[in-house]
């Protein structure tokens, strides 16, 4: 019987997945590849909603570092999941952003350090922070909402001696940028929790110097988490197989994490107004103002919403665990291959539009 529904579907891939994990897999899984993985489910329009400022900014105040490493709560945390990303946009898993974009400003030619850099939502500044290792930039100023978390970005960088860092609190969607100032601009997980996206995009492109470059680590999936029935049902499928010691919620101990599902627009904007707001539009308005000069897609549909509040309870230096992760790496791989999902995370680097030539 699943050798004909392999046939039928003509994926070579998705039958190696099956007998390359098999023996591993309890029977749940081996019932979820065989036949929930290969069917197709209509993707759910999107809808947008109107923030509200204050709630946004305590909403931050709230969480200011809290996505630092170390905690297992979110699902960018875990070390397989960032040499993921780092394969995914170097080429090796050591091969991160930083490294990256180093490779790419010497081929245009630029000399390290450049002058100024910032970061539009820097939070409690970890990526400046990083960046500063790497000699990209000799000053680094950073914008967020949040007071609190540019309190904390501010006290960090005085106890690490990083006097090249600067912080400011700035509400993105009304922002004035200086012409022809900044060589580099950030938005680190920040810009889909910008509405006014055409303003803050013409701001970025008119203070960006010439060969100056906007380099963007964002999730670009559905706008106010609109999550297709498709990836529900996958992220479900996979949830309902997992032994009850990987579903242990981190972030409400004693509990278990629930099945994923598509949260209503006023859930959305009563946890975070700003959240997701315009994420599905994103890539579109870049190509509006920008040329696209890089883009990696990172993955993210399935593996966010799987492995939010429980990152921690996969060990990467058990085998069994690990197993498990790669299993989840090879799934969202072949769904986004198969064009069932889309990528929900992107690396971008986008510059001034060039004139067309005849």
């Amino acid at each position: 019987m699943l050798d004909g529904v392999f046939k039928r579907e003509g994926n070579r891939q998705l039958r190696e997945v099956f007998y390359k994990y098999g023996k591993m897999l309890p029977e749940p899984l081996k019932d979820f590849l065989r036949r929930y993985i290969i069917r197709s489910i209509p993707i759910s329009p999107l809808i947008t909603g109107k923030p509200d400022k204050s709630r946004t900014s305590e909403f931050w105040d709230r969480e200011a570092g809290t996505w630092e490493q170390g905690r297992g709560i979110h699902w960018t945390e875990h070390l397989a999941v960032q040499e993921r990303f780092n394969l995914k946009t170097g080429g090796h898993i050591h091969r991160d952003l930083f490294v990256f974009l180093s490779e790419f400003l010497e081929k245009q030619g630029r000399l390290l350090p450049l002058e100024r850099a910032l970061t539009l939502g820097c939070g409690a500044g970890e990526f400046q922070r990083r960046l500063a290792g790497y000699n990209i930039c000799g000053s680094h100023l950073g914008y967020d909402i949040s007071a609190e978390s540019i309190k904390m970005a501010r006290n960090r960088a005085a106890d690490e001696g990083l006097a090249e860092l600067s912080y400011e609190v700035r509400d993105i969607d009304t922002i004035t940028l200086p012409p022809d100032y900044y060589d580099l601009v950030f938005g680190i997980q920040s810009v889909h929790h910008f509405k006014e996206l055409e303003h803050v995009f013409s701001e970025v492109r008119k203070t960006l110097k010439p060969g100056g470059v906007f380099v963007l680590h964002e999730f670009i999936g559905p706008t106010r988490f609109q999550w297709s029935d498709r990836q529900l049902e996958i992220v479900n499928g996979i949830i309902g197989f997992l032994p009850d010691k990987y579903l242990r919620n981190r972030k409400e101990p004693g509990t278990f994490i629930r099945p994923a599902g598509r949260p209503s627009i006023q859930e959305m904007i009563s946890m975070d107004p700003s959240e997701a707001v315009r994420s599905g539009e994103i890539v579109k308005l870049l190509h509006d103002f920008f040329d696209i000069v890089e883009f990696r897609n990172l993955g993210g549909a399935v593996l966010q919403l799987l492995l939010e509040g429980i990152t921690g309870n996969f060990d990467y230096d058990s085998p069994e665990d690990m197993r498990y992760m790669k299993l989840f790496f090879e799934i969202e791989d072949l769904m986004m291959e198969m064009g069932e999902i889309p990528s929900d995370f992107a690396i971008i680097f986008a510059m001034e539009k060039q004139e067309a030539t005849a």
